[in-house]
């Protein structure tokens, strides 16, 4: 089939061309910024087939700040389409104004495609594939499709513009402050995260702690243990010892023989015994402490960095064998598969800087030192080279 067949069928008002047209909208979607015989060659040469986006981009927020530009803001991007267009329609008698009305359902269709913005039934503020095949027979398809894809071409050509100069408006970052009370130890960051009983010495993760970077989270529970150190210091030194014989580590309490615990360091197990039980909590804590600091001297890596994961574009942290969280190129954390104790918490933050420095590295290797870029623009670079693996050419267009 050629170029004038592909044309005359397009034409035509006939029910067994419906099949062509909708393949070609659908098509022209992905190629509207094509010269029409070009676009109509292309169409032939690869049989109608569209590209696969196999990682969505998503332009939301350049796109609401594209739309809110200048006095008249847009909801989305057909109002601002049949804005935009009306002045050159005014210009083009021979469509009908029905046409003009489908140059801009097709012009939106083209643009909702190509910003990725089609939701699940294949529509954008009602304007989907289907709705345009069955419209589109009341009309000159041709002509409608051409200016159709300049208006898309020209509005495109505008919004990648945008996005390209764009720099989101910068919110200050919350800082971790701690604020001491009568009971308790509070954590701040922006609202209250977690809290510091100083009576049971008990932690109280509050609902925004979940939310918080890996970082942070390191931050909070070494200023906890060190109060739980301060607060258990009460006459510590007097009032537990240890002694350590065959490996096995047994608490006594001063110039008394009588254990009250005992840390099996081969096994990596404890037991109390009798004596145990009467102690007051400020005891306790201090032989559980004890142990916990002996645990973490002998406990192996839990965690380990593996292959970049070229499907997800990130770099997988095993537990094991079994995946427990993914980072991205800037070190952050993707969900994790549990809520990590304080050791596991500081083997995730030791992983997490070390891809970090990697992508620096790489970075600095390619001819781009990240301290000669404001902050602002360091994500960006993070994620050419270490979620897209951009190679070096395609980094110094970047730059």
């Amino acid at each position: 089939m050629n170029t004038q067949a592909i044309s005359h069928r397009l034409r035509q008002h006939q029910h067994q061309d419906l099949a062509i047209k909708e393949a070609f909208l659908r098509f022209q979607a992905h190629h509207f910024d094509k010269p029409w015989e070009r676009l109509l060659e292309t169409f032939i040469e690869q049989e109608g087939h569209v590209p696969f986006f196999p990682t969505p981009y998503d332009v939301s927020e350049e796109l609401v700040a594209f739309l809110s530009q200048g006095d008249q803001p847009f909801e989305h991007l057909g109002a601002y389409a049949y804005h935009f267009a009306q002045a050159g329609l005014r210009q083009i008698p021979q469509l009908t104004p029905f046409e003009k009305d489908m140059v801009v359902l097709v012009a939106t269709y083209n643009l909702a495609v190509y910003c990725q913005l089609l939701d699940q039934q294949g529509s954008y503020h009602g304007v989907s594939l289907k709705r345009l095949v069955s419209q589109m027979e009341q009309v000159d398809f041709i002509n409608v499709s051409k200016v159709a894809n300049n208006l898309a071409d020209r509005i495109s050509r505008d919004l990648d513009l945008f996005i390209l100069n764009y720099e989101a408006p910068t919110t200050p970052k919350p800082e971790l402050t701690f604020e001491t009370t009568d009971q308790d130890l509070v954590a701040h960051y922006g609202q209250p995260v977690a809290r510091l009983d100083k009576t049971s010495l008990l932690v109280a993760h509050l609902p925004a702690y979940q939310d918080l970077p890996l970082g942070i989270k390191a931050e909070i529970i070494t200023q906890f243990d060190q109060k739980k150190a301060e607060l258990s210091q009460v006459n510590q030194e007097e009032t537990v010892r240890f002694e350590e014989v065959d490996n096995v580590v047994t608490a006594y309490l001063t110039n008394q023989a009588e254990p009250l615990s005992s840390y099996d360091r081969r096994l990596g197990k404890s037991q109390h015994y009798e004596a145990y039980e009467h102690l007051n909590l400020t005891q306790k804590f201090a032989i559980l402490s004890h142990y916990d600091e002996l645990a973490k001297l002998e406990r192996p890596l839990q965690f380990r960095l593996g292959d970049f994961d070229e499907e997800r574009r990130q770099t997988p942290i095993y537990e094991g064998e079994t995946i427990f969280t993914y980072l991205e190129a800037d070190g952050s954390a993707d969900e994790l598969a549990r809520e990590p104790g304080s050791q596991e918490l500081a083997e995730l933050v030791d992983l997490s800087r070390q891809l970090l420095a990697r992508n620096y590295q790489l970075l600095e290797e390619a001819g781009f030192p990240i301290e000669d870029f404001p902050e602002s623009s360091r994500g960006v670079l993070l994620d050419a080279v270490g979620k897209y693996r951009l190679p070096k050419e395609e980094l110094l267009y970047l730059g």
